[in-house]
């Protein structure tokens, strides 16, 4: 599922005036002076998807079908540092276990409290792959805002500085690092290296740098040196007349052939224009629902259901992906939530948009993968001082697992 963070929401209205990042306070809340055992929720989740492979313009989808299932269990702790909170996760699922940790603070949003994750790191393990993500949001990414009233709605797009880290020992043994600051209009400049054996010798070995832009042509830069090929610069410009120009220019030999084709604009609105911003991540409050059935053990609770809903596009990896989320939140005692059931679809599409390391040309799709995941809450546990410590947590949210599964990257946007 998507990677969020997991949060305990209180109702504590007094707080908000104290809650603001970097407080020189290091008082925890409740005046306990020793961190107490951390506040721990489990999850249990499971997911269906539908994959469908183009290989030419012409070519009819090679259909595939799969699911995972699995738990995440979640512990939520005070922070040593004043006025923050660490929250913490392990994935155990079919296709690999993760291990995920988020720093929380608080800040002010005109009249409610929101709910800021500062950084996360993740580690996922499958088979002989192992994958390491860091990202850094400057000025913090909201992951919720309290109370959750009728009509709340904020926006959780954020400037991200992300690193990563792939290593694989077979097969195809490889190893790649990347890194990208990202803007919150989907906007980003980032570099890849990537090497892999074949035989004696390194042949597929290549670095590459990517800059996207709103407003001109986005440029992808590669070097694949080692095999035999110079430089190489292609431009993706702005479409117009239904067409988007690419251009792909350098010093022969070049790992494609040089000069300018037209591409059908394959941007998602319509006439393919496009989208601005690339990218969008929004949450509302829709008030008071009963759970639904597909929450299992959660059915019929009454719950404040909060919507999300993003969508991300990449001129240069020609990508397009849409998320859906509805966030069920039940009472945790008498002033916090708890996140006892979330609900997702995504569609993730990718296009032959001519790019040197991607599928083609022809301007249409070569990928498209489309899924459902539910995860349903157990109980919390905790002692009463526990959760006094975390009190400020407005929401214990999970972090869902379904992006790390989605691509070969970490999904909280580094690019390849």
């Amino acid at each position: 599922m998507k990677r969020l963070a997991f949060a305990l929401v209180p109702a504590c209205a007094a707080c908000a005036g104290a809650l603001a990042p970097h407080a020189a306070s290091g008082v925890l809340p409740g005046g306990i002076s020793a961190l107490p055992p951390p506040v721990s929720v489990r999850y249990d989740f499971s997911e269906r998807y539908e994959l469908e492979l183009w290989t030419g313009p012409t070519a009819h989808p090679i259909d595939a079908y799969g699911g995972n299932a699995g738990s995440v269990e979640v512990a939520f702790a005070k922070d040593a540092r004043a006025n923050r909170y660490d929250v913490r996760e392990q994935i155990r699922q079919v296709n690999g276990n993760e291990s995920w940790r988020g720093t929380v603070s608080f800040a002010n949003a005109g009249g409610a409290v929101a709910q800021v994750l500062e950084s996360d790191e993740s580690t996922t393990v499958a088979a002989h792959r192992r994958q390491t993500a860091l990202d850094t949001f400057p000025s913090g990414r909201i992951v919720f805002e309290y109370p959750p009233s009728y009509g709340l709605k904020w926006d959780a797009a954020a400037r991200d500085l992300s690193s990563y880290a792939i290593v694989q020992t077979q097969p195809g043994a490889f190893a790649q690092t990347g890194s990208a600051d990202s803007a919150p209009d989907g906007t980003y400049t980032s570099q890849t290296n990537y090497s892999s054996t074949r035989g004696a010798a390194n042949r597929d070995d290549y670095a590459a740098t990517t800059a996207v832009s709103l407003f001109g042509p986005s440029v992808f830069r590669l070097s694949e040196r080692a095999a035999g090929f110079n430089p190489l610069t292609q431009t993706f410009a702005l479409p117009a007349g239904g067409a988007i120009a690419v251009t792909s220019s350098g010093k022969p030999p070049l790992p494609v052939r040089p000069g300018r084709i037209r591409i059908k604009s394959w941007y998602p609105l319509g006439g393919g224009a496009f989208p601005r911003p690339l990218y969008r991540d929004r949450f509302r409050v829709r008030g008071k629902i009963a759970i639904p059935a597909f929450c299992g053990r959660r059915k019929g609770e009454t719950a404040t259901r909060v919507d999300e809903t993003s969508y991300d596009v990449d001129p240069v990896q020609g990508t397009v992906s849409v998320y859906a989320a509805v966030y069920l939140l039940t009472p945790l005692g008498s002033d916090r939530y708890l996140i006892a059931c979330v609900a997702e679809n995504y569609t993730d599409g990718t296009y032959a948009n001519g790019r040197a390391l991607g599928g083609g040309s022809w301007g249409r799709m070569t990928r498209l993968q489309t899924g459902t995941a539910v995860a349903v809450a157990h109980d919390v546990e905790s002692s009463d001082g526990a959760l006094r410590a975390i009190a400020p947590l407005r929401v214990l949210e999970v972090v869902p697992p379904v992006a790390a599964r989605l691509f070969p990257i970490y999904r909280a946007r580094t690019r390849s």
